[in-house]
């Protein structure tokens, strides 16, 4: 009993001081709620009536900001997520962790890849030419990104990423740039340098600036001399990526461990400089080919493609056991982009291409859900049925009580003879 009680109170203060820290400290329901009508309403003016893109934000609350809102998007928060796709996200220097898997840290060409094509914020200091604003709810604005991929995109085929550049985000696509037949950096590294425990860079040139972190153990960092003039990261790794933003020649940026209980306070950051030419060559070979007449649910993509030379048709739909894939009718096994994206190797041709999706357990599931209900109606009539004859079986084993006699009363009468007649008391005070 004493071990069960110091049990107890160990999980309830566990309890309290996690939910001091990580919730009610962090967000509260009115923060989650506060735009969450305005949220809805511009994707639902936004989000077309065909085809299919993902909406993102700038700045989040949780990774489950869209879950709540009821937008698509391409960060997940869940103990059960798709392990597949947080690795590719890691390769990208996106942010992940064993329990979700980010947007944060996506570049123009990975958020092309992934078909993000809109983005919200609660400020309208973001637009470049990267994203422009398209429309605004409540304070909310909606950017609409300059450089997007159409949903069901083709590479080269067989295309895909390179084995050996694991955890390298910025190196990793300069590569698959390169792999496309590009020639030339798109992410330049350019010069910075340590200030004290802070790391300071000046734009030498007016463009479109990217950062990450270059050591362990730094989880949060503020960047100040931006736009907006202060931004907040957190959940970093190694090697993750940071937007820094649109920045014209002589602009000083400065980053500055932000974590208050670091031991360490001293950071390490690379700063890149986003060559936009190339990133729009890479993009153009990517997007030559692509499906049309796309429908997207739950459950079910459909769409058309045709291809003049052969390619990897790749759709932004992490893989699972249970997508069933029809081209022109036939079954068809997919390959996988990045081992974590829907695939498919095709040759030249017209092709009308289906895919419908049931989670693996779902038969099982409702094999189990029956067999369950038999037993419930079995045990519900079973029960009262045994009740009912236990009780019977009680009554006939109980030895019946002998009944009682009945009393006959028998009047006994006295002769009068024997009765002696009492003496007057009256007369018997007269005498005395």
């Amino acid at each position: 009993m004493f071990a069960t009680t110091i049990l107890f109170l160990a999980v309830l203060a566990e309890t309290a001081v996690n939910m001091a820290y990580t919730s009610v400290g962090t967000v509260d329901r009115a923060a989650y709620l506060k735009h969450l009508t305005d949220y809805k309403a511009l994707y639902e003016r936004n989000r077309g009536e065909e085809g299919f893109q993902r909406f993102e934000k700038f700045t989040r609350k949780t990774k489950n900001d869209a879950v709540l809102a009821g937008f698509p998007s391409a960060s997940v928060f869940s103990s059960t997520m798709n392990s597949l796709v947080m690795d590719f996200y890691t390769r990208f220097g996106m942010q992940h962790s064993k329990v979700y898997y980010g947007y944060d840290g996506a570049t123009p060409f990975t958020s092309a890849l992934l078909n993000v094509g809109y983005l919200f914020a609660e400020t309208d200091e973001y637009e470049n030419e990267l994203w422009t604003i398209k429309d605004e709810e409540g304070g909310i604005y909606l950017y609409e990104a300059t450089y997007q991929l159409p949903f069901g995109y083709v590479l080269p085929k067989e295309f895909d990423i390179p084995e050996d550049m694991k955890d390298k985000g910025i190196s990793l696509q300069n590569e698959m740039v390169n792999m496309l037949g590009i020639e030339g950096i798109m992410l330049r590294k350019i010069k910075s340098e340590q200030d004290g425990d802070d790391v300071l860079f000046t734009a030498k040139e007016d463009g479109i600036y990217y950062a990450a972190v270059t050591s362990y153990g730094t989880s949060k960092i503020k960047m100040t001399g931006a736009s907006p003039a202060e931004v907040h990261f957190k959940d970093l790794k190694k090697d993750c990526i940071m937007y820094v933003g649109d920045l014209t020649e002589g602009q000083t940026i400065t980053f500055t461990n932000d974590d208050s209980k670091d031991d360490s306070p001293k950071i390490t950051v690379n700063v890149y400089k986003l060559n936009m030419d190339l990133m729009t060559q890479a993009l153009d070979v990517i997007g030559k080919q692509t499906m049309t007449d796309v429908h997207v649910d739950n459950t079910h993509v459909s769409g058309k493609l045709s291809l003049t030379e052969a390619g990897r048709l790749v759709m932004s739909i992490p893989y699972e056991k249970g997508w069933a894939i029809l081209v022109n009718g036939q079954k068809t096994e997919p390959v996988t982009f990045g081992e974590a994206f829907l695939a498919l190797d095709l040759e030249p041709g017209d092709y009308d291409i289906e895919l419908s999706y049931v989670p693996t357990g779902k038969k099982i599931g409702i094999l189990g859900t029956i067999a369950s209900l038999f037993v419930a109606a079995f045990c519900y009539g079973l029960i009262p049925w045994l009740k009912k004859h236990r009780k019977k079986a009680i009554v006939e084993e109980t030895p019946a009580e002998p009944e009682s006699e009945s009393l006959e009363i028998v009047e006994i009468t006295t002769p009068d003879s024997e009765i002696e007649p009492q003496k007057d008391q009256t007369d018997n005070n007269t005498e005395t």
